[in-house]
């Protein structure tokens, strides 16, 4: 089990020292350690700063904030934040090749609430956003999604695998509560 105090005491010391190169690093590895003390309102004004500061400078890095926001939200079940995280994600990266990802974790967190409406709505979306139409005989082709026309087959591949995956795995879930339901 990691020591979070020793680390925030640590990283504090390091905050003392404002032109720093490890400045920002050590405000979001401050604001992560108290995110895991349970000081989540400062851990929150934290990671606002530095996302501030990361818009300012690009948003790799507050992708990389929010992609941990969005995981910690998560591990923690607190399904309905971690789904603003990761929709936030969707916003910052939105041609990112790990989008399908985002949006899959999206219906994962509707799915463990039992939001029937939402993830149906969310597994629509995926297909459309995330997978290439398929070819209808006598039919006009739909076009690909602009996430899908930026995409190499490998990821158009990995993305349609992955899709179809969870998408089972919540059916064969779904029908499986269905029936103890219908017995109990």
């Amino acid at each position: 089990n990691p020591d979070y105090q020793v680390a925030y005491d640590e990283y504090e010391a390091v905050l003392r020292h404002k032109d720093s190169d490890l400045y920002d690093i050590a405000l979001f590895k401050s604001g992560w350690c108290l995110w895991r003390l349970g000081q989540t309102d400062e851990a929150a004004r934290r990671f606002l700063v530095v996302f501030k500061k990361s818009a300012e400078a690009g948003a790799k890095f507050a992708g990389e904030i929010v992609r941990a926001l969005a995981n910690a939200f998560y591990e923690q079940s607190q399904y309905e934040r971690g789904i603003e995280a990761y929709r936030l994600l969707q916003k910052l990266e939105p041609m990112s090749p790990h989008g399908y990802e985002y949006a899959l974790s999206i219906a994962q967190g509707l799915s463990t609430m039992q939001d029937w409406d939402k993830l149906d709505k969310q597994y629509r979306s995926i297909i459309a956003d995330y997978t290439v139409p398929p070819v209808v005989k006598g039919k006009q082709p739909e076009p690909p999604s602009a996430w899908a026309r930026s995409q190499p087959e490998s990821v158009l591949r990995t993305a349609e695998t992955a899709i179809e995956a969870q998408m089972k795995q919540d059916a064969v879930g779904l029908h499986a509560k269905a029936q103890a339901d219908k017995t109990s």
